[in-house]
């Protein structure tokens, strides 16, 4: 509601960078100057900057902490941003505790702005602008529910005589979409002997009426990934489904599917997922995966799912996509057809998947099938179409897609740049990008800095190296066990008890610089040794060991900070420490990992503390 951004619309990812460097940009800029002056303050006191930091990691630690356990999914964003805000406000009246005249000022001030925040949250006037806000963005619908969950934000909402879910503001399902009727359609014209069906998502929202007209079903297992949407609809639609030979799943698909009986056998399976626009996402698409639900695939069993296109033209960033995704799926199963279109359809099989007009078209007649989008002309123009599109993405050699190297996610990447290439919003990122290296021209030109520059480029390659680190190892998690918004507090809590740990050990142990980043090349080797080893379909990794390495990953920022500290400027390396997490957060995301996956990042951070090592010599 803040930008008038209606929650139907997907923003480009240009619009993505600017609308999170304006709202956070405030807040980062005056926590990072609390951080600065309370140095200050400690330093015309003589006391210990290296107990601050630690004390800030530790805020940070009870921070996560609090948001995964207490706050998740309880309390609106708006509602948390306050607290936050009271929180700041207390910690400023604590530290103007000098007793002068401009001291007394400050403290007035900050004493009338407490209470200005605490009326709203002492009243309903924050509740009601936290309503307004949303209802605004729903302004086209009557909202019939909606929850805030630990995950998502989820909406029903209905419009005229159809009900609209919503996540995140994303629309995620519509009990009347067209689309549904061709993708039950599709496998159920080629054979009619399906039992045992397993359906990922959209099982309260009209596909399992859809698949219930086919009366050779004997049982439906319908798994819904997400949690909090999950519980919604089940609570506001579950009422309305024949259900007597459903079961209902709320959980992780991979999560699933490793925990059934090996003996659970699936005639169909439908995919109704979105598509590998997010990490997240990218796992249903991805060769572990296939290899993992090829085990509870019958014998001439058939998996549909289905990516967005465009039926009149065919971009190369879209081709690109639909190359990996038949390539990979092509390299577990033997048969893979594609339905080209508006929609496009993968069909895959062992067996043998017969798409012949003529046998189609006698199909429907002889089930009286009431399908309106196959029709025999439109059956016929799609299959010649698909025999075309079929031999493109066969000529193209583009790597498969894996859990580790998310190519299909870097495809889809590039494909949405393409089709926001002429957005102008890019020259405001531009804008933004060399306000920054402005900012930081004029802070490195300083003689605090020019003339000690060693410290605050070494904290600043091992945060960048470190956070890309971390980040790998928070999503490789997520890649086998999914619900990253659950733990991801948590998560980040081990990687800031690492940082805790490596600033106390240097006080007591003074580690020394090239011993640090040695030990630094030496985890990333090892992260890389077991990860490489035991990433198998036969079982997901084990979380401790990737708890183990995100503590590890701190350890070395908080014990190179500890060390820098004694020829540097608080506040300065303070700053490199967040601009190395910062830019290694916007690289790792956008570019390094889905262009280089895994293997690559390893290969980078050996290289990026190799150059800090070299910078070693002569300094440390």
């Amino acid at each position: 509601a803040l930008f008038n951004i209606p929650v139907e619309q997907i923003i480009n990812i240009w619009d993505a960078v600017i609308i999170t460097f304006l709202i956070y940009s405030p807040a980062a800029f005056f926590l990072t100057l609390s951080f600065s002056f309370a140095g200050e303050i400690l330093k015309r006191k003589n006391g210990d900057i290296k107990l601050l930091y630690i004390v800030e990691v530790i805020g940070s630690i009870v921070a996560g902490v609090l948001f995964t356990l207490f706050l998740t999914g309880k309390y609106s964003n708006l509602e948390l941003l306050y607290w936050l805000g009271v929180i700041t406000i207390i910690a400023v009246y604590v530290l103007y505790r000098d007793k002068n005249d401009y001291s007394k000022i400050i403290n007035s001030i900050m004493v009338i702005v407490l209470v200005l925040y605490l009326i709203p949250l002492l009243t309903n006037f924050l509740k009601k602008i936290d309503d307004k806000s949303f209802n605004k963005s729903y302004s086209k619908y009557n909202i019939i529910s909606k929850k805030e969950g630990l995950d998502s934000k989820v909406v029903i909402a209905k419009k005229d005589d159809e009900y609209f879910i919503f996540s995140n503001g994303l629309l995620k399902y519509q009990t009347k979409n067209p689309d549904i009727m061709q993708f039950i359609g599709w496998p159920m014209v080629l054979r009619n002997s399906y039992k045992n069906i397993l359906l990922v998502n959209g099982g309260y929202t009209g596909v399992i009426s859809e698949i219930q007209k086919y009366k050779t079903i004997e049982k439906i297992t319908s798994v819904e990934t997400d949690i909090d949407t999950a519980e919604l609809l089940e609570k506001n639609f579950k009422h309305t489904i024949s259900s007597d030979n459903i079961k209902f799943v709320h959980g992780d698909l991979i999560y699933y599917l490793y925990n059934i009986n090996e003996q659970e056998k699936y005639d169909l399976v439908l995919l109704n997922l979105f598509e590998p626009n997010t990490f997240l996402n990218n796992r249903y698409f991805t060769f572990e995966f296939f290899k993992l639900l090829k085990r509870h695939i019958s014998k001439d069993g058939l998996i549909v799912f289905y990516l967005s296109s465009s039926e009149n033209y065919l971009i190369k960033e879209l081709s690109d996509l639909l190359s990996v995704i038949y390539g990979t799926v092509k390299s577990v199963f033997l048969n893979v057809e594609v339905i080209y279109g508006d929609t496009t359809y993968f069909l895959v099989s062992d067996g043998n998947i017969n798409l012949k007009t003529k046998k189609i078209v006698n199909n429907i007649k002889k089930n009286n099938y009431q399908i309106p989008q196959l029709n025999p002309v439109n059956i016929e123009e799609k299959i010649k179409k698909s025999v075309e599109i079929k031999d493109l993405l066969k000529e193209r050699k583009i790597k498969i897609n894996k859990m580790l190297e998310p190519e299909a996610y870097f495809r889809m990447i590039k494909k949405d740049l393409y089709l926001f290439k002429n957005s102008q919003t890019f020259i405001k990122v531009i804008a933004v990008f060399i306000l920054f290296l402005l900012v930081i021209y004029n802070l490195f030109k300083t003689n605090k800095i020019i003339n000690n520059f060693f410290p605050y480029i070494s904290i600043f390659l091992l945060s960048l190296t470190t956070i890309i680190l971390e980040l790998s190892l928070i999503l490789i998690y997520q890649s086998f066990y999914g619900y990253l918004y659950r733990s991801i507090g948590l998560l980040y809590s081990f990687f800031m008890v690492g940082i805790v740990i490596g600033a106390i050990l240097h006080m007591i142990f003074e580690i020394k610089y090239k011993s640090l980043i040695i030990l630094a090349e030496l985890l990333n080797l090892l992260i890389l040794f077991y990860i490489l080893n035991v990433n198998n379909i036969e079982k997901p990794i084990n979380p401790n060991f990737i708890i183990f390495f995100i503590i590890g990953a701190g350890f070395f920022v908080g014990a190179m900070f500890s060390l820098m500290l004694k020829n540097s400027d608080v506040s300065v390396l303070y700053g490199a420490d967040l601009a190395g997490g910062a830019i290694g957060g916007v690289l790792f995301g956008l570019i390094i990992f889905p262009l280089t996956g895994f293997s690559g990042i390893i290969v980078l951070n050996l290289l990026f503390l190799s150059i800090a090592y070299i910078g070693g010599l002569k300094n440390a």
